[in-house]
């Protein structure tokens, strides 16, 4: 795997926490169901039928899911200085480690369910809703390098 450990501090931006939360949400089951589902029994028969008020219920309730997914992470950042309080990661041969002011987190390569690199970030999927994000932004050239293998065999 890795022989060489990449450790990095850095804050995150709220565009960044943002992000890792909208990734978190795109992934879920249960908010693809959920929007499937609004989309199934509120807009497409609101367009069949021409039904106005099925249709606008439906709307209300995409409206409402949207801030659920957008409205509350940001609120979330607003009131949670720890969001914005420096952090350390570690990635090395025995896992992904992170730290900020509120404690260590340390997840093995086997609790790790998947690794990926998606737009400016790495991203460690602890579990189907928790991930550990790393920012393009605070990686070296050589940094990026010997973690692209890892990425690659995940």
């Amino acid at each position: 795997m890795i022989t060489e450990p990449v450790t990095v501090e850095f804050t995150l931006t709220k565009a960044e926490y943002l992000a890792a939360i909208r990734t978190v949400y795109r992934r879920s089951r249960a908010m693809q169901a959920l929007v499937g589902a609004i989309v199934v029994l509120f807009v497409l028969p609101a367009i069949v039928l021409g039904d106005v008020t099925l249709g606008v219920t439906g709307i209300v309730e995409l409206g409402l899911l949207w801030w659920f997914a957008d409205g509350l992470p940001r609120r979330r950042w607003r009131r949670q200085p720890y969001l914005q309080a420096p952090r350390r990661i570690t990635v090395d041969g025995d896992g992904v480690r992170e730290r900020n002011q509120r404690g260590e987190a340390f997840a093995t390569w086997d609790a790790i369910v998947s690794v990926r690199h998606l737009r400016a970030a790495y991203y460690f999927w602890v579990s189907r809703n928790c991930v550990v994000e790393l920012p393009d932004r605070v990686l070296s050239p050589a940094e990026r390098d010997r973690l692209a293998p890892l990425v690659a065999g995940r």
